[in-house]
């Protein structure tokens, strides 16, 4: 292995980030597909329920409905609960009086990814009635907004709900940005660090076994900081989402409570804690030099992998759910394996071949060519996931051209084909 291919590695890793670091909406979010009333519809007679199909199943405890007179004024509704229709239906029913006249709708739900999004539409009533309900028909034209919109409480009864409550939401996404880098950085160095001792180091067979138990202390010294990294990230994650979700300024515990202890993503979060602080225990272990450390890291970096795919959008998936959460569970390994192992190789194992003048260059390239087989292994993996995972997304293949997630996913092709080249 020469210097000037050694110097390209900088650039794969530069390439690889980009590949995987900027995802596309594919199941994102719950967009609502059809609405009862419809939106900017005209019904004949008050409806009894208000009913909300969605494009995932939604959380419940996370879905807000707020109805709004001409005036303002809020309009009494019952706690949402799921419709007789199926899981992707919700229905709200309407306990106030409802007269002729216009009407907006306020929605604000999250799916089992924990990814909220809202929207808002209006509907006439011509004449007012008591037990006709109104004709369902897909809701055209209905002003959702994905990605990091909040879903509001309503407002009390009798009180006028005028403000944007998307506003609080725009203003986090700065933050939530950061938090989701860091994290997504933190969790490619922790798992990385786990292939790159258990796999490339043990390879790398011109290093002696006194200086890879030097290195490896070293790798798992440095682990245990960036699982604390990811601790931290992980926890400003959950806080973040729950400003988002419940609009207020302040931190609203019940409903942070309720988004950790009574949701689908609640339970991938606290799988991911869970898993965080195991592997930081494993990584104290190797730092201490204690036996099995690091297979105590290695199954929580699993562990880790798992949540992330439970807590992402697979875990929305409308079909083949559980084969979507295993692929993106597998892609996250394999893109943290190859990626994070290429950073402690980096960071510490050709740096640390350098400690003694003998024969370093030799070291170092043994320790190149212990990574190669995990760099191809790990990208055939990150492929081949990958493929599953824009089959199990995409449906069709026009779909990659004419989709905002296949046209993302052609140029993470492009990166991916030049990381494979560098």
């Amino acid at each position: 292995m020469t210097p000037r291919r050694l110097t390209r590695w900088p650039l794969a890793l530069l390439l690889f980030v980009a590949t995987i670091g900027f995802p596309a909406p594919a199941w994102a979010h719950a967009h609502l597909r059809k609405s009862e009333p419809s939106a900017n519809g005209r019904v004949t007679s008050a409806p009894q329920y208000l009913r909300f199909w969605f494009s995932e199943a939604p959380e419940l405890s996370l879905t807000t409905v707020t109805l709004l007179d001409a005036a303002g004024k809020v309009i009494g509704l019952s706690a949402p609960e799921r419709d007789p229709d199926g899981a992707m239906a919700v229905r709200v029913a309407i306990t106030g009086v409802v007269a002729a006249g216009r009407y907006t709708i306020r929605w604000r739900t999250a799916g089992a990814d924990g990814h909220p999004s809202s929207g808002t539409f209006a509907f006439v009533v011509a004449a007012p009635a008591v037990d006709t309900a109104s004709v369902s028909s897909t809701a055209s034209g209905i002003g959702t907004r994905g990605g990091v919109d909040t879903i509001a409480r309503p407002p009390s009864a009798g009180a006028s709900a005028t403000k944007d409550q998307t506003s609080d939401a725009d203003a986090l996404t700065p933050a939530w940005i950061v938090a989701r880098a860091i994290a997504f950085l933190a969790l490619l160095a922790v798992v990385g660090a786990v292939t790159f001792r258990l796999i490339v180091l043990a390879r790398a067979s011109d290093i002696d076994l006194a200086a890879r138990a030097e290195i490896a202390s070293e790798v798992a010294g440095r682990a245990v900081l960036l699982s604390a990294v990811l601790l931290l990230a992980t926890g400003a994650k959950l806080y973040l989402q729950n400003r988002m979700m419940s609009g207020s300024a302040a931190s609203d515990i019940a409903h942070m409570e309720s988004m950790s202890m009574e949701t689908h993503w609640g339970a991938a979060w606290r799988l991911q804690i869970a898993a965080v602080v195991a592997a930081s225990i494993g990584f104290a272990m190797a730092w201490r030099r204690i036996s099995g450390g690091w297979v105590v890291a290695a199954l929580a970096c699993m562990a880790l992998a798992s949540g992330v795919a439970l807590s992402g959008h697979a875990a929305a998936a409308p079909e083949w759910r559980t084969i979507a959460i295993v692929d993106d569970a597998l892609h996250i390994l394999g893109a943290s394996a190859w990626l994070g192992s290429l950073l402690w190789l980096l960071a510490v194992g050709v740096r640390a071949t350098k400690l003694v003048s003998p024969g370093r260059a030799q070291r170092a390239a043994s320790l190149v060519t212990a990574f190669s087989p995990v760099a191809l292994g790990s990208a055939a993996l990150v492929i081949l996931t990958g493929v599953v995972s824009a089959w199990l997304r995409l449906g069709s293949i026009p779909a990659l051209w004419s989709s905002s997630y296949g046209q993302v996913l052609l140029v993470k092709l492009l990166f991916l084909a030049g990381v494979i080249g560098t």
